[in-house]
């Protein structure tokens, strides 16, 4: 259990951290402006702000997790779920107890690779809470790898069909009108960014980073094409959304 917890946890580590450095190290190594040391680094910043844990610069806090990078390392912790139960030969047994074994072991592994890459990226003028990053990356972990446990052991089905028809039919609702608010923030989003597609790309242009780097820094805004999404369909919605210290965009104020 513990081999199979701790490799599934670093093999999702890994698989969701070398896009960011990739990302991140573009703009760097392209032009000379950085090392590969400092693109490592980098991307374990940026790794880490994907789960939601803070960064502490010099010019202040950093805490807007980039969601598509965030989705990446739920569908990795989601496997990770899943290739553990396999493992531990738990495939259909629809034991909870076993699921929740398999999410306890990668919560703890994946906890540790957080801890270890906050101390890895606290030097010069940034600084991450090793604790913080311990036990975000350790709900973070474990409530994944519970998805993929649930589904791979058979709990999830025994959980369906012993809940009440309305429960399931709610949660079907529920689940339907939210992608339908969704698609409808990412459509208003979307021509957001047509109309105003030149004044983006003179803002990219104005970098002045070379066209490996102006490609990061493209990546880098689709990163938060979802944080968007979810913008638009607050706006569209009525209550708006709010930036940094009394900044609000809403339909009747920003």
């Amino acid at each position: 259990m513990a081999v199979a917890a701790g490799v599934a946890a670093g093999w999702a580590a890994l698989t969701s951290w070398l896009p960011v450095t990739v990302v991140l190290g573009l703009a760097q190594i392209s032009e000379d402006a950085g090392s590969l040391p400092g693109a490592l680094r980098a991307g374990l910043a940026g790794w880490l702000l994907g789960h939601g844990v803070p960064l502490e610069t010099s010019a202040g806090p950093l805490g807007l997790a980039p969601l598509a990078l965030a989705v990446l390392a739920v569908w990795r912790l989601t496997r990770a779920g899943v290739h553990v139960s396999r493992a531990i030969g738990a495939r259909d047994g629809r034991s909870p107890r076993q699921a929740f074994t398999v999410a306890v072991a990668v919560g703890i592994g994946y906890a540790l690779l957080g801890a270890v890459a906050a101390v890895a990226v606290s030097t010069g003028g940034l600084r991450v809470s090793p604790v913080r990053a311990a036990v975000t990356f350790a709900l973070f972990g474990g409530l994944s790898a519970l998805v993929g446990a649930v589904r791979t052991t058979g709990v999830s089905a025994l959980l369906a069909r012993r809940s009440p028809p309305p429960l399931r039919d709610a949660l079907r609702t529920g689940l339907v009108a939210g992608l339908l608010l969704l698609g409808a923030g990412a459509g208003a989003a979307g021509l957001a960014v047509a109309t105003g597609g030149g004044d983006a790309a003179d803002m990219i242009g104005a970098y002045r980073t070379g066209v490996a780097g102006q490609a990061g820094i493209t990546l880098v805004s689709l990163a938060y094409a979802p944080n968007a999404t979810i913008w638009s369909a607050a706006y569209l919605l009525g209550p708006g959304f709010a930036i940094g210290t009394d900044t609000a965009v809403r339909t009747s104020e920003v």
